[in-house]
């Protein structure tokens, strides 16, 4: 038969070349470690770190410093509801029917500015401080300042404004965009053109009644002083002569009106 002849391959040549390759992969190894990199070449990630315990007195200082900011906050905004809407804006000199239209017997609404006169900084945060007055003619004027924060501005004024007004938003505030997010360069003056435009819909009746209270009661506006009328002046009048007529009989003993007495009894009657 066929004799098969197979190839016999020196052990001590096979064990050489292990030894070699278990030296090179060591070095290999060696190498990376002190390059700071895996054996396969590449980056080995920083070793994780525990961070160092925090101080309790630090932790309890945070917490009472974010509580008392939350603190001052003030509270959400809401607007009035539709059916507040005419009596509110009765007191500043607006005449409405309802909260979506005025009454044609307003000739012209009171003049209403808005004036951003700058900002400050306060508790790490930046406030707009704005001037406001409403003239009403012949009723009593009020003026009055209030600062806002420029995301209160944004989220309570502006959103429920663009909200409201919908499509005729971007056509009345075109040329007077509002502040951009982040209160950089130039925030003041686009504050104060964007509240210019404001006014001068308000003062035009180009907004309905509901609007102009969103604004009076987001800025802040207080009632204004009402003076008294003639004849209530006169009503008064007349019970402060009638109380010291009273309060004069009672204390003369003899119970004798004196000839004064008698004339303030019969202006009094």
């Amino acid at each position: 038969g066929t004799r098969r002849h197979f190839q016999k391959v020196p052990l001590m040549a096979s064990a050489g070349a292990g030894r070699a390759a278990a030296v090179h992969a060591a070095r290999r190894r060696q190498q990376a470690s002190a390059l700071g990199r895996a054996p396969d070449g590449r980056a080995r990630p920083p070793p994780r770190r525990n961070p160092p315990p925090r101080d309790p007195q630090y932790l309890s200082r945070a917490i009472r410093e974010q509580r008392e900011e939350l603190q001052a906050m003030p509270p959400a905004f809401e607007p009035l509801a539709p059916f507040a809407v005419p009596a509110f804006l009765e007191a500043f000199g607006y005449e409405a029917n309802d909260a979506e239209t005025w009454r044609k017997s307003m000739a012209s609404p009171p003049k209403l500015q808005l004036q951003v006169d700058g900002h400050e900084e306060s508790k790490g945060h930046t406030w707009y401080a704005v001037s406001c007055s409403v003239n009403a003619g012949s009723q009593a004027s009020i003026s009055w300042k209030t600062s806002r924060r420029l995301a209160s501005l944004r989220e309570d004024l502006h959103d429920t404004l663009k909200e409201w007004l919908g499509d005729a938003y971007e056509q009345r505030f075109t040329k007077t965009p509002f502040a951009l997010k982040g209160g950089i360069f130039g925030t003041t003056a686009r504050l104060t053109a964007w509240f210019g435009t404001l006014a001068d819909l308000v003062n035009s009746a180009q907004v309905n009644p509901k609007t102009v209270a969103l604004v009076l009661k987001y800025l802040e506006a207080p009632y204004p002083e009402v003076p008294a009328e003639p004849r209530q002046v006169a009503e008064e009048s007349k019970d402060e002569v009638t109380e010291v007529t009273e309060r004069e009989v009672i204390a003369d003993p003899n119970g004798v009106i004196g000839s004064d007495d008698i004339a303030i009894s019969f202006t009094s009657g």
